[in-house]
C-alpha cells in the first residue's frame, strides 16, 4: 500500500493527474451512495414491524391521500439499488457521458448519481414519518 505522499508523487507525475483525484473521489461518492441505500434498507426492516398496515404514498398539498401496503417501504431501497447498478454499468456510463447529454464528465455523472439516491432517501424518511404520524391519529 502506498502511503498518501507516495500515491500524491505518482498523480503529480501523471499528465492527467486531475483526472485521477476526481475518479478517487467519484469512487468514494459512490461508496456513499450504496451507504445510503444499505441505511435505506435498514430503516425499511426497522420500521416495517412498526408501521401501520397501510402507508402513505401520495400527497395532495401537504396533505396524505394515498395509502398502499406497508411492504412497499421496500421499494426505495429497491429502486436505489437498481439504480446504482445501472448505473455502475459501463455502456450505460459512456451514453450518458458522452452522447448530447447534460453530464459531461464522470464526476457530474456519479455526482447526480449520488444526488438521485439522496433524494430517493429523503422520500423514504417523509413517507415513514407520515406513515407513524396517520396511524397514531
Amino acid at each position: 500500500m502506498l502511503s498518501y505522499r507516495d500515491q500524491y508523487i505518482i498523480f503529480a507525475d501523471k499528465a492527467n493527474w486531475k483526472e485521477d483525484i476526481y475518479l478517487r473521489l467519484i469512487h468514494q461518492s459512490n461508496k456513499k451512495a450504496w451507504a445510503i441505500t444499505v441505511g435505506c434498507l435498514a430503516a425499511a426492516f426497522i420500521s416495517f414491524l412498526f408501521l401501520p398496515e397501510n402507508i402513505v404514498v401520495h400527497f395532495s398539498g401537504s396533505m396524505p391521500d394515498g395509502y398502499a401496503d406497508k411492504a412497499l417501504i421496500f421499494l426505495f431501497p429497491c429502486l436505489q439499488a437498481l439504480l446504482l447498478s445501472v448505473g455502475e454499468i459501463k455502456s450505460f456510463q459512456y451514453w450518458c457521458i458522452y452522447c448530447k447529454t447534460a453530464v459531461k464528465t464522470k464526476f457530474q455523472y456519479y455526482m447526480i448519481l449520488f444526488s438521485v439516491i439522496t433524494i430517493i432517501a429523503f422520500f423514504e424518511v417523509i413517507v415513514i414519518f407520515f406513515s407513524f404520524s396517520q396511524g397514531a391519529a
